[in-house]
């Protein structure tokens, strides 16, 4: 299943956005996904497989939290309280984050180039 870094953590979104893309970042409570997979493919590095799930099918994570983000356009992004740069970021990136857990059952392997189920 997928997991955050550091459940529990109450990192603000803005703060994950601006920030998880640093390679010294030691995570948060939110697991950054997308709904664009060319957004996926571009983050993609070697070794990693590209997946998707419904958000419908994530359950509390280990502190028993559990949320969903879309922060994937300015008007969303904003509603969810980010500003200037981490605004820009996350509607760039189509970002949706998600505090929870993702059950193994609940994940398809996808080919990033398209989208479609592997």
């Amino acid at each position: 299943g997928l997991s955050a870094r550091n459940p529990g953590r109450a990192m603000a979104p803005a703060g994950h956005v601006r920030n998880g893309g640093n390679s010294n970042f030691g995570g948060s409570q939110f697991i950054s996904t997308t709904t664009d997979p060319a957004v996926a493919a571009n983050w993609r590095e070697p070794g990693q497989v590209t997946v998707r799930f419904d958000t419908d099918a994530v359950v509390p994570d280990a502190k028993g939290n559990l949320s969903i983000i879309d922060v994937s356009t300015p008007k969303s992004a904003r509603e969810a309280g980010l500003k200037g740069p981490a605004a820009n970021y996350a509607a760039a990136s189509k970002e949706v984050l998600v505090e929870g857990h993702v059950p193994p059952d609940a994940i398809e392997e996808i080919d990033p180039s398209c989208g479609c189920k592997i």
